[in-house]
């Protein structure tokens, strides 16, 4: 037998509810567990994809005897593989569906827990790490109180065929045919994201609902048709599932039918009214019309085409330094934009890879992403108070760190394959301390720490977890780099969050303490470098402070953010908020102001944020607005001048502050109108370019570097306090 490393062994209690040590193997598949009680304690090794016994023979779940003075030694357990179950399932029109959750059960065995997977946009599911024994598999679609289909085609579970499964082996082409679930009466569901494109009758603007009392059968009827096709390709798509909906009388009225073979679609019986219209298909983004479609007495809206977008899929395999797949690795797919002038990496995706390493992140969105890699441990084998974040990240293709890693810019209609992860050997370390509660005394027992690498300004937001009864926390699996560490209490509905900054090097950093539940008051006025005009609708005694708010958000997103409002003599006031780093802003300032700077003390600080970290007193605070703002305004140009006779115009302005500009400047945009003409007020003056998009881009202007690939299409501009600047922006083309 070949000793395996990485193996994870727990001692439980002997009623298996408290974790007390657990550990992994080393090279030489060696373990030892110390500090146990004088007790029975209870023993198990766990290896995604694998099964385990004792090698002496013997229940795997026996207990363990502590109470003598001598210590068992040679408690050996060896695994085997387990075997696999996967399939297909379909609907009618053998297209596949997505999400369906499916189980695999022992027939007539031991009443154990079911094995599950959930299919992919494929419809493949994929059950792994099973015990020899006989099963019945069975599939769910939507609601998990549903009556389930049993293989190979029954909701008897009766007429169900057993599957038997031997160790080491996989029993493919185990397939279902279910109904497609219906899409529901949600009106929540209707958002306009997408514009409409008709090949018949215009849709004309949205008429009223029916008058009180209409009844539907008394109406003259008519019809909305069309067909469903992939906007990638132009192939019709059957089975996608087509929704109409319109208020009736004051209800929701609304029909799902799915597309025919030849994504065909026929909504008939249709009263007079202006309907929604919405299509969802799995592999492909919901498609909602923008505009409605009027439906007149005995009209037949025809020829209406719905074009589905196919979503972008990551897939690859994961491999160990030594080539071989790692099963149950966590595949996280983070999607690269820019926010505030820094780098963000926003989680995309998750994926856990099976037995053969494979993985495959569906549901993305067009844009530029990297994708990271790890082996984390069960989250039933910690001790309350550890984190352990596994035996570090590794990136796409082999890299350490996301600054190394290889960007991968996904489109719709693509799939990314052979995105394969090779997992290096790395060293990590650990951070530890105690959390001491500020309101309570002593430790802080409902308290949640986190670990958030600051690697390149991406932010990387890690697991989390309780501490000890105790206070003792403890996270491992830390690579060298900048972290913010991070403990959370919730006091009074609201989270206070405390933190430290520490950089990690090539050692344990020990004694780190925090101090959980630190709330600060911060108070201040906003000051008006100039009174704006008056407001007859506004109060004179406070004047334009009607409807303003300051917020407070934290510049990496953790926590909530923080509001209030103005007082008659436009003094604000934040109570028993969080001891943290904040962006200050000011939400409805009168037309034309804008936050020219915050004074602390009579000192300006260097851009409009504020550390309250500190636990001296922070001095008055006066937030300074201006009214003699900038102002942008003009006209965007289609290159193609008879699309812009052909179409509305559907784009936005974008408007960057250029290089060593104030903080106080920021990213600004507006839509523009129909025709194309736009204005934006309220500007900071400074050094801007703007550029104009389409209201759907996927381009991320706010990276620097794709300014630079984009400057034939932007236009520089001196915006001077108190003027306008009159601007031709041509509309960056869609394929850039």
């Amino acid at each position: 037998m070949r000793p395996i490393a990485g193996v994870r062994v727990v001692a439980r209690s002997a009623d298996g509810k408290e974790t007390l040590r657990a550990t992994e193997t080393d090279a030489s598949g060696r373990y030892q567990l110390s500090g146990l009680p004088r007790a029975s304690v209870r023993l198990s090794v766990s290896r995604m994809g694998c099964i385990s016994r004792r090698t002496a023979g013997g229940d795997i779940n026996s207990l363990l005897d502590l109470a003598s003075a001598a210590d068992p030694v040679n408690q050996d357990f060896e695994l085997f593989a387990g075997g696999v179950v996967s399939g297909r399932i379909t609907d009618p029109q053998a297209e596949p569906i997505e999400g369906v959750a499916v189980e695999l059960r022992r027939a007539g065995g031991p009443d154990s827990p079911p094995a599950r997977a959930v299919t992919d946009d494929r419809g493949v599911y994929r059950v792994f790490g099973l015990e020899p024994s006989r099963y019945i598999m069975l599939a769910r679609l939507g609601d998990p109180e549903a009556v389930p289909s049993y293989f190979p085609g029954s909701t008897d579970i009766a007429r169900a065929q057993p599957i038997d499964v031997a160790s080491g082996t996989e029993t493919d082409g185990i397939d279902l045919r279910l109904a497609p679930e219906p899409a529901g009466d949600s009106a929540a569901g209707l958002r306009q994201t997408d514009s409409e494109e008709l090949t018949g009758d215009p849709a004309g603007a949205a008429a009223s609902p029916p008058p009180p009392g209409a009844g539907i059968k008394d109406e003259p009827l008519g019809s909305i048709g069309g067909h469903v096709l992939s906007a990638q390709t132009g192939e019709l798509l059957k089975s996608a599932s087509v929704t109409i909906a319109t208020l009736l009388d004051g209800k929701l009225f609304s029909e799902t039918q799915g597309a025919g073979p030849g994504g065909t679609f026929l909504f008939e019986r249709l009263p007079p009214a202006a309907y929604s219209l919405q299509a969802r298909k799995a592999g492909y983004a919901f498609r909602n019309l923008t505009r409605q479609i009027e439906v007149a007495e005995k009209q037949n809206r025809t020829g209406i085409e719905i074009k589905m977008d196919r979503v972008p899929v990551i897939s690859g395999r994961i491999r160990d330094f030594e080539g071989r797949p790692v099963a149950g690795a966590g595949v996280a797919v983070y999607r690269l934009r820019w926010q505030k002038g820094h780098p963000v990496a926003d989680s995309a995706g998750y994926a856990i890879s099976d037995d053969r390493g494979m993985y495959r992140v569906t549901k993305l969105l067009p844009g530029r992403y990297i994708v990271g890699a790890s082996k984390p441990a069960p989250s039933d084998g910690f001790t309350k108070g550890e984190l352990d974040l596994g035996s570090g990240r590794t990136y796409y293709p082999a890299a350490a760190s996301p600054s190394q890693a290889v960007a991968l810019e996904a489109r719709y209609g693509q799939e990314l394959v052979e995105i394969n992860l090779d997992m290096a050997a790395q060293e990590t370390f650990f951070v530890s301390g105690v959390v001491a509660d500020a309101e309570a005394g002593g430790p802080c027992l409902t308290c949640i720490i986190r670990a958030i690498s600051l690697e390149e300004s991406f932010g990387f937001t890690q697991a989390e977890s309780g501490v000890a009864p105790n206070g003792a926390y403890v996270v491992r699996g830390l690579q060298p780099g900048r972290y913010r560490i991070l403990v959370e209490k919730k006091s009074a509905g609201r989270k206070l969050v405390s933190s430290q900054i520490l950089e990690i090097t090539n050692r344990d950093l020990k004694n780190v303490n925090l101090v959980a539940g630190v709330a600060r008051d911060f108070s201040g006025r906003v000051v008006f470098e100039s009174e704006p005009p008056a407001d007859p609708a506004a109060d004179p005694k406070t004047g334009p402070k009607s409807g303003m708010t300051i917020v407070l958000t934290n510049p990496e997103g953790i926590g909530t953010f923080e509001t209030a409002g103005l007082e008659e003599d436009r003094t604000f006031r934040f109570s028993g908020i969080a001891s943290d780093d904040y962006d200050v802003q000011i939400v409805g300032l009168p037309r034309g102001a804008y936050l020219k700077a915050i004074r602390v003390g009579g000192q300006a600080l260097p851009g409009p944020g504020i550390d309250m970290r500190d636990q001296g007193p922070l001095g008055p605070v006066e937030l300074l607005v201006s009214l003699n703002s900038a102002k942008i305004a003009g006209q965007i140009r289609i290159p193609d001048a008879r699309q812009n006779q052909a179409r509305r115009m559907d784009a936005t302005v974008k408007l960057f502050p250029r290089e060593n500009q104030s903080p106080y400047l920021t990213s600004l945009r507006t839509g523009a109108r129909p025709d194309g003409n736009f204005s934006l007020g309220g500007i900071a003056p400074g050094s801007y370019t703007a550029f104009a998009v389409s209201r759907n881009s996927t381009l991320d202007l706010g990276d620097p570097v794709c300014r630079l690939q984009m400057r034939n299409y932007g236009k520089a501009v001196e915006l001077e306090a108190g003027k306008a600047a009159v601007l031709e922006l041509d509309l960056v083309p869609e394929d850039q």
